[in-house]
């Protein structure tokens, strides 16, 4: 089937009756109908040898719509060094920092009594 590439699509959905994630990798076709991947095969090879050609190749377009439809699906990267969730927490923090730097400055920013007006000192 011609032309199948072109504007592969990526979804993810959960399965939460086998704890799984069903991918899948298909494209509309201009008379309507959708060609999807389907039958995925292994093929083994001693690994000292090339591997045979057969791999999935997503353009990117189509591996940032199945990263996005994953993250959808509840999963994060192992290593979240630079998740999306780090960086909202550092964003809550910074918050919570001028908050206390506001609430400073207003407090040493108010006037201070003057010595007069000041109640006398109890011995």
């Amino acid at each position: 089937m011609s032309g199948i590439l072109r504007d592969m699509r990526a979804r993810a959905e959960p399965e939460y009756i086998r704890d799984a994630i069903k991918v899948y990798l298909f494209e509309r076709l201009a008379d309507g109908r959708v060609a999807l991947i389907t039958n995925v095969e292994f093929t083994t090879f001693k690994p000292d040898e090339a591997p045979p050609p057969g791999a999935i190749e997503l353009p990117r377009k189509t591996a940032q719509e199945l990263m996005d439809s994953l993250w959808e699906c509840g999963l994060r990267p192992s290593e979240g060094s630079g998740s999306a969730g780090a960086l909202r927490a550092v964003e809550r923090h910074r918050d919570d920092l001028k908050e206390i730097v506001n609430r400073l400055l207003d407090i040493i920013s108010r006037p201070t009594p003057r010595a007069a007006d000041s109640p006398p000192a109890s011995r």
